[in-house]
């Protein structure tokens, strides 16, 4: 192979990647302390845990969580909790509360 073969070939291989589709920004990560807070306060929202929807939206589970937050983790805690519900939850929910 010649030179100049070699630099189309990596140019193929260049072209590849760029055309992959590109991938999601990861998900924030929940600070300990407010998934303890999380976890705490579960049985306060009456209803399935594992529903996002019903965490989300149970009012005495939200004031729960964001007492227990306030209360026990540190201040640059707050902000990456606040990226992670509004991730989960959705902003309006976040912006209600903080």
């Amino acid at each position: 192979m010649g030179r100049d073969e070699h630099k189309d070939e990596h140019k193929d291989d260049h072209k590849d990647k760029k055309e992959q589709e590109p991938q999601p920004p990861p998900q924030p990560q929940i600070p300990q302390c407010a998934g303890l807070c999380i976890f705490a306060n579960i049985d306060v929202a009456c209803c399935n845990p594992v529903s996002l929807d019903c965490l989300c939206t149970s009012k005495p589970f939200i004031e729960a969580v964001t007492k227990c937050v306030l209360k026990e983790c540190p201040v640059p805690d707050y902000i990456p909790t606040v990226k992670f519900l509004k991730t989960t939850c959705g902003p309006s929910l976040v912006n209600a509360i903080f």
